[in-house]
C-alpha cells in the first residue's frame, strides 16, 4: 500500500510539480553521463558537497551502471527548486566532456498563480480570477476553489507548493490574518514572484514591502485588476514562459473581438515561442474566427488584419522554422502569403490583398 491510513494526502490531489519532474529526469541523465571530475566541481561550486562514494563503486563489484547513477543523481538534486536545477544542468553542460544526453523536451505549461487574501475578500478575489481567465491563468482561489470534504489546509499547502507566482490582495487587516502571512512567507521563501495589489490605503509590511505594490483604486473593476495581473507576468523573465503558453491557449478560444486584442496585447510581446507555441498560435489564425475574421485594436498595429499581424509575428519566432509549412498553409487560406515576404507590416491604405478594408476571405 502506497500511503497508510494516517496520510495526509491519502485520497487527495498530489503535489506534482510535472515540470521539474521533467527538469529533474533530465539533469540526472546528463549527469550520468559526464565525468565525476566535472559533475563534483559543478556540485562543489554549488555547495552541494561531492559525489557519495557509491557513484564510483567498489573493487568488488566495479562502477555502478548509469541507471544506478543516475538514480544517485536524481537524490542530489530532488530537494532543489526548480531554477536550481536548471542552473546546474547549463553549468554541466558547459563543462560537458561527452556528448549531452538526450533531455525529455521541456514544454511551459500555462501559469498558476496564488491568491492570498482575507476571507471577506473572497467574492472579489473569485471575480478576478473569473476575469484571468479570459487569458487562460490560472488563480487558486482557497475559500472558492477547495471541494467540500477536501482537507482544506493540505490542498492550500500543495498550491503553495506548485504554483508559478502569488498575488496578494493586500486589505486593511490582512497582516491581523495568521493565514496570509504564512503563506506570503511562504511564496517568499520558495523564492517565487509575488505580485501585491493595494487596496484602501493597506501599505506593504515585512519582506513584501521591499518592493512596490500595485494601488487599486476603489472604482477598480475585476478585469481591470486582471489586467495588472497580467502586464506584472509579463515583465518578470522567471514566469514569461508560461504566461506564453497560457496566452496561446487563451488565443485559440476567444470568444470575442475584444478578448482577442487583450490577449493579443501581451502576447505579441513575447520573442520566444517553442515549436509546439508558435503551431498552436497558427491554428488559431486558421480554426478561431474571433482570430481571422478580426481587425487589430492594439494600438502598436490598430487597423491591421490578424492573419497578417500574426502570422508575420511568427516567423520571428525561434519555434517558426520547424512550423514553416503549416504557417504559409494558413497564409494561403487566408489570403495573406504577402505579409509573410515583407520586412514590415504596412499600413492598412496599402494596397496589399490582406490590408484592406475588408476581409481578403
Amino acid at each position: 500500500m502506497l500511503f497508510d491510513r494516517t496520510s495526509r494526502y491519502e485520497g487527495k490531489a498530489l503535489p506534482l510539480d510535472i515540470d521539474k519532474l521533467r527538469l529533474l529526469l533530465a539533469t540526472a541523465e546528463q549527469m550520468a553521463a559526464m565525468s565525476s571530475a566535472n559533475v563534483n566541481l559543478v556540485l562543489y561550486e554549488a555547495g552541494l558537497g561531492e559525489l557519495p562514494s557509491q557513484w564510483y563503486g567498489d573493487d568488488y563489484n566495479g562502477p555502478p551502471d548509469d541507471d544506478f547513477r543516475r538514480d544517485i543523481a536524481q537524490r542530489l538534486l530532488r530537494d532543489l527548486q526548480s531554477a536550481q536545477i536548471r542552473e546546474i544542468a547549463t553549468a554541466l553542460q558547459q563543462l560537458s566532456d561527452a556528448p549531452m544526453a538526450p533531455a525529455i523536451p521541456f514544454e511551459p505549461q500555462p501559469i498558476r498563480l496564488f491568491a492570498s487574501h482575507l476571507a471577506s475578500q473572497k467574492r472579489l478575489v473569485k471575480s478576478v480570477a473569473d476575469a484571468l481567465e479570459i487569458f487562460s491563468v490560472s488563480l487558486f482561489v482557497a475559500h472558492v476553489d477547495i471541494a467540500i470534504d477536501d482537507e482544506w489546509h493540505a490542498a492550500i499547502e500543495s498550491n503553495l507548493q506548485s504554483v508559478d507566482a502569488g498575488v496578494v490582495f493586500l486589505h486593511p487587516k490582512f497582516n491581523e490574518s495568521t493565514w496570509c502571512d504564512q503563506e506570503v512567507g511562504w511564496l517568499l521563501g520558495r523564492g517565487v514572484p509575488v505580485f501585491t495589489l493595494k487596496f484602501a490605503h493597506q501599505d506593504p509590511y515585512g519582506p513584501l514591502g521591499k518592493k512596490q505594490a500595485q494601488v487599486v483604486e476603489p472604482t477598480a473593476t475585476a478585469s481591470t485588476v486582471a489586467d495588472y495581473i497580467v502586464r506584472w507576468m509579463s515583465t518578470k523573465p522567471a514566469i514569461r514562459g508560461r504566461l506564453n503558453a497560457s496566452l496561446v491557449a487563451a488565443l485559440q478560444k476567444t470568444v470575442r473581438f475584444a478578448d482577442t486584442d487583450r490577449v493579443w496585447t501581451y502576447l505579441r510581446q513575447a520573442t520566444d515561442l517553442t515549436v509546439e507555441q508558435v503551431g498552436a498560435v497558427a491554428s488559431a489564425v486558421r480554426d478561431n474566427d474571433q482570430v481571422y475574421g478580426a481587425i487589430s485594436r492594439v494600438p502598436e498595429d490598430q487597423g491591421q488584419w490578424y492573419p497578417a499581424v500574426i502570422l508575420r509575428w511568427l516567423v520571428q519566432q525561434p519555434g517558426y522554422e520547424e512550423n514553416k509549412d503549416l504557417v504559409e498553409e494558413v497564409a494561403r487560406l487566408r489570403k495573406v502569403e504577402a505579409a509573410l515576404s515583407h520586412n514590415q507590416i504596412p499600413s492598412p491604405s496599402s494596397p496589399d490583398t490582406w490590408a484592406r478594408s475588408e476581409p481578403p476571405f
